[in-house]
Formats: C-alpha cells, structure tokens, sequence
C-alpha cells in the first residue's frame, strides 16, 4: 500500500531476521536506506550481518553511505572503526578517531579498541599492538582508558608477547591501585598467561569489590566459578545484564551453564532470546541447534537456526550439523548437499592451511569469550 514508507521497510527486514530469512533481511534494509538514510539504524544491521557473511567491504561501503549528511548512531560509530581497521584505512580511522576526541572523548578508548579488533582480524595481534601502542596521548595507567588496556593485554598474548602486557598492568596497577580496571586487567593477563584459576579468580575479586557494577569484573569473576558454584554465576551474570543488556558473551554463559546443569528448556529459552536482539551470533544459532537436536526435538524452529549457524559460522562443522538436522527431519537430500558442502570446505583448508580449520564458535577477536 505504501512501497516508500521507510518504517515499514525496516519492520520487514526484522521480522524476516526473526524467522531466519537473512536474504529479505537485506533486501528490505537497502529499501529503508534508499528511501530515507538517516530514518533508521538501518546501516548498522546491514553492516552487522555483512561481517558476519564475511563480508567487511560490503559492510563498509553500506555503514558510511550518506555518513557525512547522517551521522551514525553510536554503536553505528563504533562498528565503523572496526571496519576502518578491518579493510586497511589507517588514515580514515585516526581521522575519526581525532573527530570523536573532539566532541566526545569519553567514547574514544572504546572506538581505539574497536579499531584494533578490526585491524587485528585483517593483519593480526602484531599489527593491533602496534595500533594500540603508538596512539598518541594515551596512557594506558588511566581507568578511562581501560577498553585500550584490556584489549593490548589480549593482543599481547595473542602475539606472543606476555611481557608486553605484564608491564602495562603493572604500571596500571601502582598508579591506580584503587581501580577496578586495573585489577581486571590484571585478571585477563593472569588468565591467558595461563596462571591458577585461583589467581584469576581473586583478581577478578579484587575488580568486582572496588566496582560492584563493572560489567567486565563481574563476567570475569562469573566465568571462574562457572564450574564450582553455578548458582553464583548466574547471579553473577544476572548483575551484568542489569548494567549491559546486550552483552552477548554473558547470555551464551548463562545459557551453557544452565544446559550443564540439564535446564535443556530453559538453556534454549535463554538462547531464543539472545538470537532475538542478535540474529548473527553463529555460536548461539548453532547451540541452539544442538540442544533440540539432544532432546530430540527437531523441528522447523531447528533447520531455522542450523541454517542460521551455517550462514554466519561458515566452517564445516556448522554445516555437519546442518546435515545432521536435515537427516532428523527426513530430508535426505538437503542432507546430502549439507554434508558435500563440508567436505569441499574441509577440503579447500587442507589446501590452504596445514593446520585444522577454524571452528565456527572460536572468535578469534574475544579469545576468552565464553562458548557453549
């Protein structure tokens, strides 16, 4: 009745995410976009689901359209610095990055890490290091600064260079023994150092007891008693949703703890609501999948969400997995399909790589991202 109402547009393309078709997503987003760019947060899905196909550039060209007329929402701003970093635009990242010191320097460390992730995913930890070390003006002792702190610390490790982020933390924590920031940091060195859980846990302590409302300190201290004290976990985790509820990593640990402890309905609850608010978390999708597929509940909800993880996982056990609920649904044939399609890309990574391929629920930018 009405093809140019930009609202409506945008509408459609959330309720085809919803039931998993990503194609009419897509489509009805760039409508909304053609018909008014500034109307919607439009750009931004568009550009989420675009990353999450591997496709940066795409993701790119579509978030900055009309940006100089319509500037970005914030979480727009910060997916833009990912993806400044992620397709090789240093000049276009300090320049946005200078912008925002300008008008809103509180948002800066965030946007630096943000950068780092996208330059690490395209050139590696090295390269994100040296991004992060050579920001000039920023002292990493400085709480405010402490998203560019955590990340160096992670891409320290991730580098092979522990001594890069033991020094950082150090200096951090005689500047600023009262922060909490700096003991979380100290946490995250300690824990990909691969120190006693004990050692992690009482850091992660120290954090949550100097700030009781820092998200980081609690989800931290949340994952070391994930194990021993479930119970206290989810508490744990209940308390960072009440200061972040759209912290990705928390939900899926909520929704693994409760699956280990056998609330297969309620871990699939749990994860219907995160897909909700963030239909490309592969490793939620695929999760999903698995739980109906241990309970022997397969049904048109579980092709949804193992098509889903196959979309936006693209590794050859999402796609096993695929296969797996096609064969539970009696569709031989897609199931045959599902499982050449594995085999060609297990294929293609002998032929690239010596190593194994990478599984579908390992991000690489969150190495301790908690997975199910």
């Amino acid at each position: 009745l009405w093809p140019d109402n930009a609202p409506a547009r945008y509408y459609a393309a959330v309720a085809a995410e919803r039931v998993g078709d990503f194609d009419r997503a897509l489509e009805e987003y760039r409508y909304a976009l053609r018909i008014a760019v500034g109307a919607t947060d439009a750009r931004t899905r568009v550009a989420r689901q675009l990353i999450a196909e591997g496709q940066p550039q795409a993701a790119y060209q579509h978030l900055l359209f009309e940006s100089g007329k319509y500037p970005l929402e914030p979480e727009g701003q910060l997916l833009s610095m990912y993806l400044m970093g992620r397709i090789a635009n240093p000049k276009q990242l300090q320049d946005s990055l200078t912008s925002l010191a300008q008008h809103d320097p509180a948002r800066v460390p965030q946007a630096l890490a943000r950068g780092a992730e996208g330059v690490a995913d395209l050139a590696g930890p090295e390269a994100a290091l040296s991004l992060l070390s050579s920001a000039p003006g920023l002292d990493l002792r400085d709480p405010r600064n402490a998203p560019v702190l955590r990340a160096l610390v992670r891409f320290a490790h991730r580098a092979g260079r522990p001594e890069v982020a033991r020094r950082a933390v150090d200096s951090a924590i005689a500047e600023h023994p009262e922060a909490s920031a700096s003991y979380e940091a100290r946490a995250i060195d300690l824990e990909l150092g691969h120190a006693t859980p004990e050692a992690v846990r009482e850091a992660y302590a120290r954090a949550v007891e100097l700030d009781p409302r820092s998200p980081v300190a609690l989800a931290g201290l949340a994952s070391t008693l994930a194990s021993s004290d479930p119970d206290k976990a989810l508490s744990l985790y209940a308390r960072v949703l009440e200061v972040d509820p759209n912290d990705v990593a928390s939900k899926l640990a909520i929704a693994r703890i409760l699956r280990d402890r056998g609330e297969l309905d309620a871990a699939a609850a749990s994860l219907d609501k995160l897909l909700e608010a963030h239909p490309h978390e592969a490793g939620a999708a695929a999760a999903r999948a698995e739980l109906d597929l241990e309970r022997n509940r397969v049904d048109e909800r579980t092709l949804v969400v193992a098509r889903q993880a196959a979309r936006f996982g693209r590794s050859a056990e999402d796609l096993d997995r695929l296969a797996r609920v096609h064969v539970a649904l009696g569709q031989t044939a897609e199931a045959e399909r599902a499982h050449l399609r594995a085999k060609s890309l297990r294929e293609a990574a002998l032929r690239l790589s010596p190593g194994p391929p990478r599984r579908a629920m390992d991000d690489p930018r969150s190495p301790d991202r908690p997975v199910l």
